[in-house]
């Protein structure tokens, strides 16, 4: 099966749903402890990245700011002093705050600390995508 190296049941339920509804999530077998690369991760919600990090590695924050920026655009996240950092780890001052405070808002990203320097993971990438587009909006 295509997703076995996964080992979290509805992790992988999710990346099987993802798949039958057209998401290209990778030809090669991962676990969702796995970094996703940028490229991986820009072509499964069909965004534009910076050529430079195409093939390279994301951290959580990258990941939260490429994806709002492609779902909802620049002009509210980008708003300066609105938003109060819905994580413990993230000060309300940080540049990307309205970024991650529009995810956490969306459902896509949550928890008490966001870790935005860790790697950002096939699991991460799976959840994400999923719960943004199995929610009803």
């Amino acid at each position: 099966k295509k997703y076995e190296a996964v080992q979290e049941l509805a992790l992988r339920a999710q990346a099987q749903a993802l798949s039958d509804h057209g998401f290209y999530i990778s030809s090669e077998k991962f676990s969702e402890n796995d970094p996703a690369s940028a490229e991986v991760f820009a072509n499964m919600i069909g965004a534009n990245i910076d050529e430079d990090n195409s093939s390279g590695k994301l951290t959580r924050g990258q990941a939260v700011v490429i994806f709002t920026r492609d779902m909802v655009g620049d002009t509210v996240p980008s708003l300066k002093g609105i938003f109060k950092s819905p994580f413990s780890d993230v000060g309300d001052t940080d540049p990307n705050v309205g970024y991650y405070a529009v995810a956490y808002a969306m459902g896509v990203v949550g928890g008490e600390k966001l870790d935005p320097d860790s790697s950002f993971t096939m699991g991460d990438m799976i959840r994400m995508v999923y719960t943004y587009y199995s929610t009803e909006r």
